[in-house]
C-alpha cells in the first residue's frame, strides 16, 4: 500500500515536471514555502509505522484511520526519494516540502525536467470516489510561470489515469480529511 501510493505520487510529480517544461525556457526562481517543515528520520519513521499498521488492519479485513503531518510526510518523502535515487532511478524532485492547508496539500519542492532545475509549487485537492483516492491538481507553478488550464487539465487526466490503475482493490477509502498541519485518511479492507 505504501509503496504503490508513493509511486503514484512521485510519478504524477514527474509527469507534471515534464509536461510543464517540455516547451518552455530554462527556469529560475519560483514559490516557495513561508515555513519550513522539519525534516527527521524519527518522523520518517513515525509514517512507516503508520502506514505498516494501517496495512495490517487491512489485511484483516478492518478499518483504519490515519493521521499523518506535515513532517512526518515530508520526512518519508525525503527518505523515498533518496532510496530511488540511490537506486539510480530518476527523481524528479528535490528538496520538497509538504504543505497541509485549505483542505488541500501543497507541494512545494525543486523540480527537475532535462537540463531545468526549478522551484515549484502544485496544489493538490484529494477526495475519496468510490471508495478510491482521487486527486485534482488546482494550481501548478514552475519557476515564475503558472501552468495554464488546458494543461493542468490534461495532466490531471493522466495522473487520475495512474491512479486507477495502481488502486488496491483490497482497499476502500472512506475519507481524506486535510487540516492545517495534519490529513486524516479512513478506510477499510474490502
Amino acid at each position: 500500500m505504501q509503496r504503490r501510493v508513493f509511486s503514484i505520487a512521485v510519478a504524477g510529480l514527474g509527469l507534471v515536471a515534464l509536461a510543464c517544461t517540455c516547451s518552455l525556457p530554462k527556469l529560475s526562481g519560483g514559490p516557495v514555502p513561508s515555513a519550513t517543515v522539519a525534516v527527521s528520520q524519527e518522523a520518517a519513521n513515525r509514517m512507516k509505522k503508520k502506514l505498516d499498521q494501517a496495512s495490517a488492519q487491512v489485511k484483516s479485513g478492518g478499518q483504519f484511520k490515519l493521521t499523518l503531518t506535515e513532517s512526518e510526510i515530508t520526512s518519508y518523502m525525503v527518505q523515498e526519494l533518496g532510496k530511488s535515487q540511490d537506486r539510480g532511478e530518476p527523481v524528479p524532485l528535490t528538496n520538497p516540502q509538504i504543505k497541509l492547508t485549505q483542505n488541500q496539500v501543497w507541494v512545494y519542492g525543486t523540480f527537475i525536467a532535462g537540463t531545468s532545475k526549478f522551484n515549484g509549487l502544485l496544489v493538490v485537492s484529494p477526495t475519496v470516489q468510490g471508495g478510491k483516492l482521487a486527486i485534482k491538481i488546482a494550481r501548478a507553478d514552475f519557476g515564475p510561470v503558472p501552468a495554464p488550464g488546458p494543461m493542468l487539465d490534461q495532466i490531471n487526466r493522466q495522473i487520475q489515469s495512474l491512479l486507477d490503475k495502481e488502486s488496491s482493490p483490497d482497499i476502500l477509502l472512506t475519507a481524506i480529511t486535510i487540516r492545517e498541519g495534519e490529513v486524516d485518511v479512513t478506510g477499510k479492507g474490502r
